[in-house]
């Protein structure tokens, strides 16, 4: 992908959504999924404002100070992430993360599964984020209105790591 010099594009920002996997890392079919939706894609039809966040749910170090001032420091190994992916309502990416949704919560299908989720910026030099083990959390409310409107899902994720890079001019 081209890396744009001088400005930002952000229609260059691409986020995927990887193959659903099982237990023991065996893909899953999502049921009804209709013909010609996909769940493993490159995102389309985001929103126009912010798109994707992917942010940690915990502090990576937390102090406690003790009566007599000294200073402790604790590191946490929890990885998991909160993400929101803002869809256009139109995007087809819709369909398929909602039937995933409800598989996940029929009783019926004991379909447990995650998922990878990866974003791109070819805006800078090594900035990405990369998910892995994401389940979806929630759907977004349905909701109505003179507008096209926006969707969005809450995801988590097992494991993340953020590159933060800097913009190429």
């Amino acid at each position: 992908m081209p890396r744009f010099a001088g400005f930002y594009v952000p229609g260059a920002v691409s986020v995927s959504i990887g193959t659903p996997l099982g237990f023991g890392g065996i893909p899953v079919t999502i049921p009804n999924l209709p013909v010609g939706v996909s769940f493993n894609q490159i995102l389309s039809g985001r929103a126009v404002d912010e798109f994707f966040n992917m942010d940690q749910n915990v502090d990576t170090v937390s102090s406690e100070v003790g009566l007599d001032g000294e200073v402790v420091y604790s590191v946490t190994y929890d990885q998991s992430a909160a993400i929101t992916l803002t869809l256009m309502k139109s995007s087809t990416l819709n369909i398929a993360l909602s039937l995933a949704h409800n598989a996940m919560r029929n009783p019926l299908n004991q379909l447990l599964f995650t998922f990878p989720v990866r974003v791109f910026d070819p805006n800078s030099v090594g900035r990405l984020g990369d998910a892995q083990n994401c389940v979806i959390t929630r759907n977004p409310p349905l909701s109505f209105g003179a507008a096209e409107g926006e969707n969005s899902w809450a995801l988590i994720a097992a494991t993340h790591e953020i590159s933060h890079g800097a913009r190429v001019f």
